[in-house]
């Protein structure tokens, strides 16, 4: 075989292998194994602005105010959503939160935890229901207590959150309005 015939395999060999690492490639970055669980998750992610108002309850005698802002990006290929914020309370005293939301196949159920950096966490379960366009999540504590929420989107760049912590008798120790309000529009599945 002359050199010219030789170089010519050669890089007709490269090319098509090239080619085939190229289609490779292409076709793993389309394919995702993200479950449409998942991709409802998408609907957090964006900078949000926040407004906490805790009504009176046990916790909190006289209520409070806050004032946040959260950044939620999607994590691990889509199967996860983190959220780092900052919040500000009406009498000053401010905090930093890191959350992650994920869905669970085993356990057919999303997931929701919440570290505050004065050492409050919390695990919250939660289910989508695609009826009323909101997610309900529920946390059993240790001390008897019912931690349940909800997060209504009341449009693409709004959530209402309503929080109420109670114990097996009804009594309210926390009671907890929130308003998010997205402040960069971030595209998601569901529009």
């Amino acid at each position: 075989m002359t050199p010219t015939k030789t170089l010519f395999r050669l890089s007709v060999s490269k090319l098509l292998l090239a080619s085939n690492l190229i289609l490779a490639i292409s076709a793993f970055a389309q394919t995702s194994d993200q479950s449409e669980e998942q991709k409802v998750l998408e609907l957090l992610v964006g900078t949000w602005e926040t407004e906490d108002t805790a009504h009176p309850s046990k916790y909190l005698p006289n209520g409070r105010l806050y004032k946040g802002r959260l950044e939620c990006t999607a994590a691990l290929d889509g199967h996860m959503i983190q959220g780092t914020g900052h919040f500000t309370r009406d009498d000053g005293s401010s905090s930093e939160v890191f959350l992650v939301w994920t869905y669970s196949k085993r356990k057919q159920a999303y997931q929701w935890s919440q570290y505050v950096a004065t050492g409050n966490t919390n695990q919250w379960t939660g289910q989508w229901e695609t009826e009323s366009n909101s997610f309900t999540w529920e946390e059993q504590r240790d001390n008897g207590l019912m931690d349940l929420l909800t997060f209504q989107f009341t449009g693409t760049d709004s959530i209402e959150v309503k929080r109420t912590l109670k114990d097996s008798e009804g009594i309210l120790y926390l009671d907890l309005d929130v308003n998010w309000t997205r402040v960069e529009s971030q595209p998601n599945n569901l529009e």
